[in-house]
């Protein structure tokens, strides 16, 4: 092996192993720390991180901080719950144009929509939502802000 050969394998073998280290365990799900909480960021269109997991019957705070330019929602419910609140919240083609669906809504508080539980979240601000799981399963966290959840704004949190 000639000389540009053993340092091109030398640094391809040091850039695997700075990636591996560095890497962190990225693909673990979130769990509350020690207080309960579980802090979750809002970007734009997005939550960090994207899987969490609680146990059942065990209450927990969620901590939303929106990172983003726009304002989000984070709403706890099942797949039938979120599609049902999807409903509500997309304007429907006969609304008059200007109508505001955000002014309808109180910021930072939480709100219920029918089979969840509701937060809205402006830009720079922080909001939390209490929440206690009372089976296991799977239910999800979604953002409805219009055209939020048709681009993939959700998360998942398991329940044990």
């Amino acid at each position: 092996m000639n000389t540009q050969t053993r340092a091109s394998a030398f640094l391809a073998g040091a850039l695997a192993l700075l990636l591996s280290a560095c890497g962190g365990d990225d693909d673990a799900a979130a769990t509350p720390d020690d207080d309960g909480v579980v802090r979750v960021r809002m970007t734009d269109n997005r939550y960090e991180p994207d899987e969490i997991e609680l146990e059942a019957d065990q209450p927990v705070t969620f901590e939303f901080t929106n990172d983003g330019e726009v304002t989000h929602e984070a709403f706890i419910g099942d797949e039938d719950a979120q599609d049902e609140h999807e409903a509500e919240m997309t304007p429907p083609d006969s609304a008059l144009p200007g109508h505001d669906m955000e002014s309808e809504q109180t910021e930072g508080t939480s709100a219920d929509h029918g089979q969840g539980d509701s937060l809205v979240v402006e830009p720079g601000e922080t909001g939390t939502l209490e929440y206690t799981p009372d089976e296991s399963g799977s239910v999800l966290i979604g953002c409805h802000e219009p055209g939020h959840w048709a681009s993939g704004m959700r998360a998942t949190i398991s329940v044990t």
